[in-house]
């Protein structure tokens, strides 16, 4: 019983694959010529049109797996695609938030990084050269 507890507790999160699945599903739903209610959309998928509404809302509940291949469904999306696709967005968006974090870090402690304008012996003639 704690498992399945620890297990609902879990699936509550919402990772960036989660987040950029939705979107991109999301996005398929805006440029449909036609437009579905939540309320048809949740019987499509047979679930409740809060549900819906949560899901691309990314509140709640992280999508289950069937709930996100029932969507790929009903927008005509390949679901394998469309999760490799959320991947490596994901994964894009990851590495970036990194390289932001170490210059970030770089910036705020250049002390803690050998970097070479720390270490210019020729720092001192170039103050003292005049500019034009």
């Amino acid at each position: 019983m704690s498992d399945l507890i620890a297990m609902t507790k879990y699936a509550r999160v919402w990772t960036l694959t989660d987040i950029t699945g939705m979107r991109l599903i999301s996005e398929k739903r805006d440029e449909s010529p036609f437009q579905i209610s939540d309320c048809a959309l949740a019987r499509a998928i047979d679930v409740s049109a809060p549900r819906v509404s949560d899901l691309f809302n990314c509140r709640h509940g992280s999508p289950s797996l069937r709930e996100f291949i029932a969507l790929c469904r009903v927008f005509n999306l390949n679901p394998a695609s469309r999760l490799e696709q959320a991947l490596q967005l994901s994964r894009q968006t990851e590495e970036q938030k990194g390289k932001a974090e170490k210059l970030d870090q770089v910036a705020a402690h250049p002390e803690d990084f050998d970097i070479a304008a720390l270490h210019d012996p020729s720092a001192a003639m170039e103050r003292e050269t005049p500019r034009d």
